[in-house]
C-alpha cells in the first residue's frame, strides 16, 4: 500500500476513533514535544518572575574584617538606614556586607577569596561604601580607590565633617602607584603620612571619614582592629548620593 494511502487510513482511524484512542495516539507521538514545551513554559515563567521581582541595590556597603554584634545586627542597621533615607525596600535593597575578611598572609581559601571578591565588586562599580579598621583601611586608602570627598560633598557638608576627614597625600599616592615603582621589585614604599595631619602633606586629599565613634555603626558591627574605623566612597560607586546619606545617618 502506498505511503500516502497508509497515512490517510491512519488519519481516518484516529479521526473516527474514541477519545481513548486519540489520547493514546497523541501521547505516543507528541510526549517529547509536550514535555519540552511544558518545561520551556515553566522556565520562561521563572525568568519573568525573577526579572520582575528582582530588587535594585540602593546601597551596597562592604565592611572589611568585621563581624556582627548580634546575629541580625547588620539587617537591623540596614532597615533603620533604609527608613532614614526613605528607601523603598519593596523595590530596593540596602546591603551591609560583613562577609569579606582580608589579611596580610592569607591561610585559607576564604581569606584569599575575600580580596578577589572585593576587586571584582569595586571594578564593576558594585561597592558604594567601603569601611574598615586600622588593620586594612590604609591599604586601600593609598591605592587610588576612593573618590575625593570634595567632589561629592556640598560645601556645608565639608564644613560639617572636615574634622573627621581621613586624608591621603596625593604626592605619596602618585609615587607608590607609579608604574616605575609598581614594577620595581627593589622599591620599598616609605611610610604613609598620618591621615589625621593634612598639614604635613604636600597634596592633602580627603578620601574618607573616621566613623570610630559613630554608635549606630559600633553598636551593630565589631571590626577586628578598632584603633580607628574609616569609611570611603569608591570612585566607581554607582550610588554616591546614598553613600553620603549613610555618612549623615551615622553622624546623626
Amino acid at each position: 500500500m502506498p505511503v500516502m494511502d497508509e497515512f490517510r487510513e491512519e488519519r481516518d482511524r484516529i479521526k473516527n476513533g474514541s477519545f481513548k484512542d486519540k489520547a493514546k495516539y497523541f501521547f505516543s507521538y507528541y510526549t517529547v514535544h509536550v514535555v519540552v514545551g511544558f518545561l520551556a513554559v515553566i522556565l520562561l515563567a521563572v525568568l519573568i518572575k525573577d526579572m520582575t521581582s528582582q530588587k535594585e541595590y540602593a546601597l551596597n556597603a562592604i565592611m572589611l574584617n568585621s563581624i556582627q554584634e548580634m546575629e541580625n545586627s547588620a539587617e537591623l542597621m540596614s532597615e533603620d538606614f533604609a527608613s532614614y533615607a526613605q528607601i523603598d525596600t519593596d523595590k530596593n535593597v540596602v546591603n551591609f556586607d560583613y562577609s569579606i575578611a582580608i589579611v596580610d598572609n592569607p591561610t585559607s581559601e576564604y581569606e584569599m577569596y575575600g580580596a578577589q571578591k572585593l576587586l571584582v565588586y569595586t571594578s564593576a562599580g558594585d561597592v558604594d561604601v567601603l569601611m574598615g579598621g586600622a588593620d586594612i583601611f590604609p591599604d586601600y586608602a593609598n591605592g587610588e580607590l576612593f573618590s575625593d570627598l570634595r567632589d561629592i560633598l556640598t560645601d556645608e557638608q565639608i564644613s560639617k565633617y572636615k574634622d573627621h576627614f581621613y586624608y591621603v597625600d596625593g604626592a605619596y599616592v602618585a609615587e607608590i602607584n607609579s608604574e616605575d615603582n609598581i614594577y620595581d621589585a627593589s622599591y620599598v614604599a616609605p611610610e604613609a603620612p598620618d591621615p589625621t595631619k593634612p598639614e604635613d602633606m604636600q597634596d592633602p586629599i580627603p578620601i574618607g571619614v573616621f566613623v570610630t565613634d559613630c554608635e549606630k555603626l559600633t553598636d551593630n558591627i565589631i571590626f577586628y582592629d578598632e584603633s580607628f574605623v574609616a569609611l570611603g566612597i569608591p570612585a566607581s560607586a554607582k550610588h554616591p548620593e546614598t553613600a553620603v546619606k549613610l555618612i549623615e545617618y551615622l553622624f546623626e
